[in-house]
């Protein structure tokens, strides 16, 4: 902790001085960002993890997106979405405490991008549109 000098007062007493306690503990983070291709370069995956370290604690936040067509859709529950390397991705929809958007023209077959914002390990927000 830092002590920064804030008032100096001279007086018949004598001389005065005040010091505040300024907090200057740092901050880390670390970011990392992994982005997974097809060999055409199309995108599959996009995950970036931002790692945060204050005084108040840790902070864990990552964002994963991901691109491909919907095979199953149940609106307000699921939604499953091939991706172009064959894999494929589940998401529920109804997630405890999440905030999740789905554009109204997604349906099966549709080509997609679904971005999943987590924090400290719990869904935040997922996002589902069309991609082109």
């Amino acid at each position: 902790m830092k002590l920064t000098p804030i008032l100096v007062f001279v007086s018949s007493a004598g001389l005065v001085v005040g010091c505040q306690a300024r907090d200057t503990e740092k901050q880390k983070k670390d970011v990392e960002t992994t982005t997974e291709t097809t060999k055409s370069g199309d995108p599959v995956k996009s995950e970036t993890e931002v790692r945060q370290t204050t005084p108040d604690g840790k902070t864990e936040m990552d964002n994963e997106t991901y691109v491909g067509t919907v095979t199953k859709f149940k609106p307000g529950e699921k939604i499953e979405v091939k991706a172009e390397d064959g894999r494929s991705h589940s998401f529920d929809l109804d997630e405890d405490g999440a905030t999740v958007n789905v554009e109204r023209s997604v349906h099966v077959g549709t080509k997609v991008q679904v971005v999943v914002d987590k924090r400290d390990d719990r869904v935040q927000k997922i996002t589902i549109a069309p991609h082109a």
